[in-house]
C-alpha cells in the first residue's frame, strides 16, 4: 500500500468531489481508495474547505495516517493515537511528523483548538482501524465480505453502542469549534437542551465527561 505521505499530489478539486462523493461515515476502505495516492498534505488542504463536505475532514486525515502508520502500529502493538507526546519509541517517531505536519496546517487556516481537533482526529482515526468495537463496519458487498460476518452497529452490545454514539454527539455539541455555529443555529435551544439530555446520559452510563476521559473511556469498551 502507497503511503499517502509519500505519494504525489492530485488535483485538488477532483480530490475534493471524491471525498464528498462517499457521504458522512466512509469506512477506512472506502477512503483509502479514494486517498490512496494522495499525500496527508492533500487531506488537510481541504480542511478549510469543510463547510462543503457532507462527512467530515478529521475522518479523512485519520484515516491517512492509518494507512501512513500501518506497518508501525502493528509492530509497535498499539494505535497511533494511543501513542503519548512524551514517549520516544518508533511509533512515536513515525509519529511526529505527521502530527507536525497537522499542527502548521491547522494555524496557518486559524483552527482555534489544535490540540482538540488532533485528539478527535486520533478517535476517527482509531474507529476508522477498530470497526468491529466502533461499529463503523464495511457495507455488505463491498471487497467481496458482508458485514453480516462481524459486528454491526445493531449487533454490538447495547452498552458499547450507547456509550460510544452517545459520546460522538456529547462531543460535537460540546467542541469550542461549533459553539459559534450552534449559538447562531435557528434551532440552537433544543441542541442546548438536547446536550443536557446527552450529558445526563452518559452519566447514567457511567461515562467521565471530560473529553480525553471520555475518548479514553470509549477505547476500553472494546
Amino acid at each position: 500500500m502507497t503511503k499517502p505521505v509519500a505519494a504525489p499530489a492530485a488535483p485538488f478539486a477532483l480530490f475534493a468531489q471524491e471525498l464528498i462523493n462517499l457521504g458522512s461515515m466512509p469506512s477506512q476502505r472506502q477512503l483509502e481508495t479514494v486517498i490512496e495516492g494522495k499525500t496527508l498534505a492533500d487531506v488537510i488542504a481541504l480542511d478549510s474547505m469543510g463547510a462543503v463536505f457532507t462527512g467530515s475532514l478529521e475522518r479523512a486525515i485519520g484515516a491517512a495516517i492509518n494507512m501512513a502508520l500501518t506497518d508501525d502500529c502493528e509492530l509497535a502493538g498499539k494505535h497511533w493515537s494511543e501513542s503519548k507526546h512524551n514517549e520516544s519509541d518508533a511509533l512515536a517517531k513515525a509519529l511526529r511528523p505527521l502530527k507536525t505536519l497537522c499542527f502548521t496546517a491547522w494555524k496557518t487556516q486559524r483552527h482555534t483548538n489544535p490540540s482538540t481537533k488532533w485528539m478527535r482526529v486520533g478517535e476517527y482515526g482509531y474507529t476508522l482501524a477498530n470497526p468491529k468495537i466502533t461499529g463503523d463496519v464495511i457495507p455488505e458487498g463491498e471487497g467481496g465480505e458482508s458485514a453480516a460476518a462481524g459486528t454491526t452497529s445493531r449487533t454490538r452490545d447495547l452498552y458499547q453502542r450507547s456509550v460510544v454514539e452517545s459520546s460522538k454527539m456529547y462531543r460535537a455539541l460540546n467542541s469550542a469549534e461549533n459553539d459559534a455555529t450552534i449559538k447562531a443555529h435557528a434551532k440552537r435551544e433544543q441542541l442546548q437542551a438536547f446536550l443536557m439530555h446527552l450529558t445526563k446520559g452518559l452519566e447514567a452510563l457511567g461515562a467521565p465527561l471530560e473529553d480525553e476521559e471520555l475518548v479514553a473511556f470509549v477505547k476500553t469498551l472494546s
